[in-house]
């Protein structure tokens, strides 16, 4: 099939010999420049395809991973270089055949229905904490087995070894129920009053116990803490129905 400059490179027969033999010259060397183009980019994708098979590994991730998903379709008017490139982060439930994973979004706890290759997979790390306001944590320190603090040599170890039997009858443990730390209790934080989005990004207002109140970004938050307000409260910024009624 030809195209329209074929066509308009075709010689006329109204012209002189000589261009017409120079024009038919011309045609003959594009295409067999055309024709080694061809072959040398193809001889070049087979360099390339051997060259990257010798490093190649395939990802390869465990239940439980956080990823980030690859994205492929970007909004219509928008710079791809001004887009994320990975929507995320999402948490890996299932192991497939042929390196593929089921997925979960953290953010609303939707299960993605198809599965996903590792190739459009990355791993997620969560950033550091901008800002570190964690009460500090008693620690039990043991004591040291190398010191030389000796016991009172005034107390009567034989008074120290006899067991009181009356008081330990009458005494009996009285079970603590176990209750799960509250992350918030981790930080010097009061209260989650609400939330909003501002730049792209999920900030809640926060009221510390010295009595102030900050706007803070979701990146100032460890896991435990982002997942704690993430059940109490959407990426949006607004409350979940499902706990708060």
């Amino acid at each position: 099939m030809k195209i329209s400059f074929d066509i308009a490179l075709e010689p006329k027969d109204s012209l002189p010999q000589d261009t017409r033999v120079y024009i038919d010259q011309f045609l003959s060397n594009i295409k067999m420049s055309h024709k080694i183009a061809l072959q040398n980019e193809a001889a070049q994708k087979e360099k390339d395809k051997v060259r990257h098979d010798q490093t190649a590994r395939v990802r390869i991730f465990a239940i439980g991973d956080l990823v980030l998903v690859k994205v492929h379709k970007f909004p219509k008017g928008q710079s791809r270089k001004l887009c994320d490139k990975a929507s995320g982060p999402y948490r890996i439930e299932e192991i497939d055949p042929n390196y593929t994973y089921g997925i979960k979004r953290i953010s609303d706890h939707k299960k993605q229905v198809s599965l996903v290759n590792a190739t459009n997979l990355q791993p997620y790390m969560r950033p550091d904490p901008t800002r570190q306001r964690l009460a500090q944590e008693v620690q039990n320190i043991p004591p040291d087995p190398d010191s030389d603090s000796d016991p009172d040599p005034e107390v009567d170890q034989d008074d120290e070894a006899t067991p009181n039997v009356e008081v330990e009858a009458t005494q009996q443990p009285i079970p603590i129920p176990q209750q799960p730390p509250d992350p918030a209790t981790r930080y010097q934080i009061q209260k989650v009053l609400r939330g909003r989005r501002k730049h792209g990004r999920r900030e809640m207002y926060i009221k510390w116990l010295d009595g102030s109140y900050t706007w803070e970004p979701d990146t100032c938050f460890d896991e435990e803490m982002s997942d704690f307000i993430n059940s109490r409260w959407t990426k949006q910024g607004k409350r979940r129905k499902s706990y708060f009624n």
